[in-house]
């Protein structure tokens, strides 16, 4: 029985083939969203890999937290997808050592041997990912993510003009650029300045770049996440630009509603001169409260009143992202524990882990 399609647009678009799916990622992620519904919520794998399929043939670029999601349930079930969905990995910059991360695909890197014979292109995969990097504007990040770790020792007084400083810089690279997430600058790897010849620039030359090598960081663009959650209020101040950044596939949904919800649990901080530092040393003023939040970003568990944790109201505030519902996110978390998946990737937290 074939999964029900929630999004009349995605029903219409797989439903008509001479329509190019071009490179709008709000597409992307619906069909992304159709295929962890299908599998986690309905048990459906052959539906899953329908949805994931029509998303990794119709991007040039896809977010290596859903292909890596997507070979841990083939190869789970030992489908013949398993290989190219591992292959997808690899080309969106994945590496061996990554799959250790999972139960579920550790077996495929243990034997060194084994993997060369089955993966021979992985080489030239790599050589691809890493042509498509701007080494110059990851180095750029790295530097401003580890000053950020040093200067944020400071008294908030202190520290405050020197992130408004790097919010500035930033706002320039994000209209220069776009935004810096793993599609411009790769994943947050720990020898990856090596690998593009720089390294003398790895993070881990910088004083406290030794803190931004754990793991929880590797499938996803970390080291940016963490300079814009440092910032504060980053949804506000750069509003205008998210919509454009995620239909263009240079931010991840999950990663705008971390950046929301964290300015969100300001207005409840229970110290007055907290919310006066946001406001004026931070420059978050001019942003009213709104009716909810995301449930994304973990800081904001034990300052966010009861009633704003309302099922319906989160959900609609979800879809509006193109994010899963949260009987999806827990769905996802509890099947992945049963089957042996990593399922979370970066700084998004799972909606069960925020529950009250």
């Amino acid at each position: 029985m074939c999964c029900f399609v929630k999004s009349l647009t995605v029903a219409f678009l797989l439903h008509c083939p001479f329509l190019s799916f071009g490179q709008d990622y709000r597409i992307y992620h619906q069909l992304i969203n159709n295929a962890e519904r299908c599998y986690f919520l309905q048990g459906n794998t052959d539906s899953a890999f329908f949805y994931y399929d029509k998303a990794f043939a119709a991007y040039s670029f896809v977010f290596a937290r859903d292909c890596y999601l997507a070979a841990q349930i083939a190869c789970y079930h030992k489908n013949e997808k398993c290989t190219p969905y591992l292959r997808k990995c690899f080309e969106m910059g994945i590496d061996r050592q990554q799959l250790l991360l999972s139960p579920v695909l550790a077996p495929v890197a243990k034997d060194s041997t084994a993997f060369r014979k089955r993966f021979k292109e992985y080489g030239a995969l790599r050589k691809k990912y890493l042509a498509r990097i701007d080494a110059a504007l990851l180095a750029d990040m790295i530097r401003l993510t580890c000053k950020d770790q040093t200067d944020k020792r400071m008294p908030v007084a202190d520290y405050a003009p020197r992130l408004l400083q790097t919010t500035n810089h930033l706002a320039g690279v994000m209209r220069r650029y776009g935004y810096p997430g793993e599609k411009l600058i790769g994943l947050s790897q720990n020898t990856i300045m090596a690998e593009l010849g720089q390294p003398q620039k790895e993070v881990h030359n910088y004083t406290w770049g030794r803190t931004l090598q754990d793991e929880y960081m590797s499938i996803d663009q970390g080291w940016t996440t963490i300079l814009y959650i440092h910032m504060r209020c980053p949804f506000h101040k750069f509003t205008a630009m998210w919509g454009n950044f995620i239909g263009r596939g240079e931010v991840h949904p999950q990663n705008v509603a971390i950046y929301y919800d964290a300015i969100f649990h300001t207005f409840f901080l229970p110290d007055k001169r907290d919310r006066d530092n946001m406001t004026q040393l931070f420059e978050c003023g001019g942003f009213e409260r709104p009716n909810g939040w995301y449930m994304m970003n973990k800081m904001s568990k034990d300052v966010v009143p009861a009633p704003y944790y309302n099922r319906h109201k989160v959900d609609s505030m979800r879809s509006t992202l193109y994010l899963p519902s949260i009987a999806l996110d827990s769905a996802k978390r509890a099947v992945g524990k049963i089957q042996g998946f990593k399922t979370s990737f970066g700084h998004y937290w799972f909606a069960d882990e925020m529950a009250r």
